[in-house]
């Protein structure tokens, strides 16, 4: 996975990280076959994860090896503001 894409939704960047054209955005972990999108749903990015899906990554149906989306993930944690995002882009008020 892209260490660019990985810092993107692990720390929330959105200015200082640009998105390389040249990234693979679907890129998945060793052993856990997660995409920046879970680590960004895990650690409540939201401004990572409205930049990511604008970048393309696919948020609807990206599973990883235990068949989790980013959102149940998201879900399983606690994490509000990702489970409002996500909401948000679904077109849910």
């Amino acid at each position: 996975m892209s260490i660019w894409l990985r810092l993107k939704g692990t720390y929330n960047c959105t200015d200082s990280l640009p998105i390389r054209l040249d990234a693979n955005k679907e890129a998945v972990t060793k052993g856990e076959l997660q995409t920046p999108l879970f680590y960004a749903a895990r650690n409540d990015a939201t401004k990572a994860l409205g930049v990511l899906i604008k970048a393309g990554c696919e948020y609807k149906e990206v599973r990883d090896y235990r068949q989790r989306t980013p959102l149940y993930v998201a879900a399983e944690l606690g994490k509000w503001p990702t489970l409002g995002f996500y909401c948000w882009i679904a077109g849910y008020s």
